[in-house]
């Protein structure tokens, strides 16, 4: 890297990508977990990090807004996208839903399931993750007062989702450790 700076002398940020490093990061993630590994794009969300990352197998990423999940669209049309944020702007979910194909939604309060499924309207093509809180014990950043709902809320929003027709799952903030 500093060969690069002191030769290139960039204004801007500087870019040094090892594809090989990203293959390998995904080789392990693909190879050890039995599911559908997911890219956070909120990590990394520029197109060099995001191509390396499809040229190396991933085809799923955790997207929070609609902007994410254009960017993910516009790269690879056929990428698959998880629109992993609890709160969404109006429309942004209807948009994400017949726009781009989006399936899988998460939430973590009543109000913001009920405007997913009036802006879906298709429940039976949903897959709806309910987020439950994390308790602290382990993690260095303590988030259960930002990120999920109580067990008992979380089973009563379980219980609408399956009333309404879409499938009903669990997460939890992967951050809480």
């Amino acid at each position: 890297p500093l060969k690069a700076i002191e030769s290139l002398k960039p204004t801007e940020p500087l870019y040094l990508v090892h594809p090989e490093k990203f293959a390998a990061a995904a080789k392990q993630f693909l190879d050890g977990f039995p599911g559908d590994v997911l890219y956070a794009l909120k990590s990394n969300p520029n197109p060099i990090a995001i191509t390396n990352l499809w040229n190396a197998g991933i085809r799923h990423f955790d997207t929070a807004s609609l902007g994410e999940i254009e960017i993910v669209k516009k790269l690879f049309p056929d990428a698959i996208c998880h629109f992993m944020a609890p709160v969404r702007l109006p429309g942004q979910a209807k948009a994400a839903f017949e726009k781009y194909g989006v399936t899988d939604f998460v939430v973590d309060s009543a109000p913001e399931l009920e405007k997913l499924l009036a802006e879906t309207g298709k429940p039976a093509n949903i897959r709806i993750f309910v987020r439950l809180v994390a308790q602290l014990g382990g993690a260095l950043l303590e988030m259960s007062s930002k990120y999920g709902c109580r067990p008992e809320e979380a089973a009563k929003l379980l219980k609408r989702v399956r009333v309404a027709g879409a499938q009903p799952c669990l997460t939890f903030h992967v951050g809480s450790q």
